[in-house]
């Protein structure tokens, strides 16, 4: 597992996600500098970029004063993560190719580039060779369902596992998925619905879904 060398410290290149929208790629993104360095301090050694918002060169010049300025960590680490990288123009993404191995073992440097993306086909080439690829797919509503069941029994929601299954299993993707941000809704959905007794099960996949536009969400 490739996440699993990052956290084993058996490689720092660069790591770029992607999937379709709503997988927990930026989530992920956000939690693995914790498991990289003992005392990471996200104030201090952290630098988010939404290239969505950021897209020009001038954005991978602040991410390169950000890595060569000191933090206060042990092995002076710093995580840089870059979320919908396929947004940034011609030049920058130019100058993120050059960036990304440039402090590769560096002495008294430690990097790690974190780059997130919906689509890996706009990704240049040059930058995709320069990382570890990793696919963070959407999960099965049979994969979520232990999960939504811990969520609605803490918030105190009573409902039967096969009626949870089929609100997950309505208007899915093609190819029987579902995005964790679909699933977050749905699961808020049957809370604001409330249980409503063994009479009102069959209503609720209903009830819940008549706004939904996961299949959507999926393909993007």
């Amino acid at each position: 597992d490739v996440i699993h060398m990052y956290v084993q410290r058996k490689t720092d290149m660069p790591l770029l996600m992607f999937g379709p929208a709503g997988t927990g790629k930026t989530l992920l993104a956000e939690l693995l500098p914790t498991a990289l360095c003992t005392d990471y301090d996200p104030a201090n050694a952290l630098k988010v970029v939404n290239a969505g918002l950021d897209t020009g060169i001038g954005t991978i010049r602040s991410v390169k004063s950000f890595c060569e300025t000191w933090k206060l960590s042990d092995d002076n680490f710093t995580a840089v993560i870059i979320d919908e990288c396929d947004r940034l123009s011609n030049d920058a993404m130019d100058a993120l190719k050059h960036l990304l191995p440039a402090y590769q073992d560096k002495p008294s440097m430690r990097v790690q580039f974190i780059l997130t993306t919906n689509h890996i086909n706009r990704i240049p080439a040059p930058v995709q060779d320069r990382c570890h690829r990793v696919l963070v797919p959407q999960p099965t509503p049979e994969q979520l369902l232990d999960c939504a069941m811990t969520i609605l029994g803490k918030e105190g929601g009573q409902f039967k596992r096969e009626d949870v299954l089929d609100v997950l299993r309505v208007h899915i993707s093609r190819d029987g998925t579902l995005s964790y941000r679909e699933f977050y809704k749905r699961l808020e959905r049957l809370l604001s619905y409330g249980s409503g007794g063994p009479d009102r099960a069959a209503d609720r996949p209903q009830v819940v879904l008549h706004d939904n536009h996961s299949d959507k969400e999926g393909m993007k």
